[in-house]
């Protein structure tokens, strides 16, 4: 369907800003859009638990400009880059 491939690129998108965003390469408004867009996802498809980590993905890079740890950036964009290529599959 192409809902799913939407939210693949979106999830791309959001990896690629939080991995730019530890780097300061991108403003964090940039990386706010994508928090929320996770955020708002997670919530819409509640009850799962990939959505449980799409809201920690979001909440994770609103906070990226104050708590950085690089095995949480890491595991998180590993996280949506997978899920991202299985929505495109």
């Amino acid at each position: 369907m192409l809902i799913f491939k939407i939210f693949g690129f979106f999830d791309i998108l959001a990896m690629v800003a939080m991995i730019l965003l530890t780097k300061a390469l991108i403003p964090w408004r940039i990386a706010l859009i994508f928090s929320c867009y996770l955020i708002l996802k997670s919530l819409t498809f509640k009850g799962d638990f990939a959505s449980i980590l799409d809201l920690g993905a979001g909440i994770y890079l609103a906070l990226i400009p104050f708590f950085a740890p690089k095995i949480l950036t890491i595991l998180f964009a590993i996280y949506l880059g997978q899920k991202a290529v299985f929505s495109f599959t």
